[in-house]
């Protein structure tokens, strides 16, 4: 068993504070993380946003970019360890941003296979003023991991990534002046667990933010009773009959 990646989608705001993305086929995933880059009222951290999804998922919040003094615009993670029975078609996510020119954007990945108990492990994130800006090191605790991360800032091109990391959506987004901040967003799934620091790379950047994270492989245990196959992933049991 691994981790497999299943779908992205990205999109921005038009009106600066509100996003709703084109509908995709969620199906089969067991992990949705969502990216919400925005501005904050302040520098101490970004504005409060409501996530939701035409699934009627429940989010968990996850890591974000480091706040303090000139750290705008800020990168969220927010996550959805175990969405059985609310994946599927036509699947929309979307943002509400209660302020006012926040300049939302958002991005969100799934992968199958992961743990639907205890999924996620390890995060950092940064804030840089330059082209280029590593996210901090993460090791996941565990191998076979999948390791996601994402970018903001005002890049006048698409940002790129390095280390293996393949971009999910591709391209990334690239900063709309007044109206929206950048976002890209990428992933790379390990099969032993190593130390990661990957790089963005923009161009035009005055101010830029990443996170990193790290999600765990779902547990499978076979078990052989009364002439049934049983495998467990995480809580999750699918039966047949043995061969």
């Amino acid at each position: 068993m691994a981790i497999t990646f299943v779908i992205a989608t990205s999109k921005q705001t038009t009106d600066k504070r509100t996003v709703t993305t084109t509908g995709v086929d969620t199906s089969g995933a067991t992990l949705l993380v969502a990216w919400v880059a925005n501005q904050g009222p302040s520098d101490s951290g970004p504005a409060s946003v409501t996530l939701t999804d035409s699934k009627s998922n429940s989010w968990t919040t996850g890591p974000t970019s480091p706040t303090g003094v000139n750290t705008t615009p800020f990168m969220r993670c927010f996550y959805v360890q175990d969405p059985t029975g609310k994946v599927g078609s036509s699947h929309t996510f979307s943002i509400a941003d209660p302020g006012v020119d926040h300049f939302v954007a958002i991005a969100v990945q799934a992968f199958s296979g992961t743990d639907i108990t205890s999924a996620a492990d390890q995060t950092n994130g940064a804030h840089g003023t330059t082209n280029t800006l590593q996210t901090g090191t993460v090791t996941p605790s565990a191998n076979n991991e999948v390791v996601v991360t994402a970018f903001t800032g005002d890049s006048i091109t698409p940002a790129t990534i390095n280390q293996s990391f393949i971009l999910a959506p591709t391209p990334g987004l690239a900063f709309v002046s007044g109206t929206a901040y950048s976002i890209a967003a990428a992933y790379l799934i390990q099969t032993t667990a190593t130390a990661q620091n990957p790089t963005w790379d923009a161009t035009s950047d005055v101010s830029n933010s990443a996170v990193i994270a790290t999600f765990k492989l779902g547990t499978t245990v076979t078990l052989v009773s009364s002439g049934l196959h049983e495998r467990i992933i995480g809580r999750g049991i699918a039966k047949g009959v043995q061969r």
